[in-house]
């Protein structure tokens, strides 16, 4: 959208190594800012490419909430 990467606009969980709750972004693009990691990065966290980065895991939020409800 207007030259704006729409993956960047989904909110993300950032977890310890452990899978323990950190922060919760309203966006990778935040997570990336707050962080000083490439979005790229933890999109590939969310889509599996990576394990984690920054030292952290990445799970998009609406992925969190359904693992939560199981």
């Amino acid at each position: 959208v207007n030259g704006v990467d729409t993956r960047t606009l989904t909110p993300v969980i950032q977890l310890t190594i452990d899978g323990e709750f950190v922060k919760e972004y309203y966006s990778m693009r935040q997570a990336s800012r707050e962080m000083g990691v490439s979005s790229v990065n933890i999109i590939n966290c969310c889509s599996g490419k990576y394990k984690s980065s920054c030292g952290y895991r990445w799970v998009k939020k609406d992925e969190w909430e359904k693992r939560k409800g199981q």
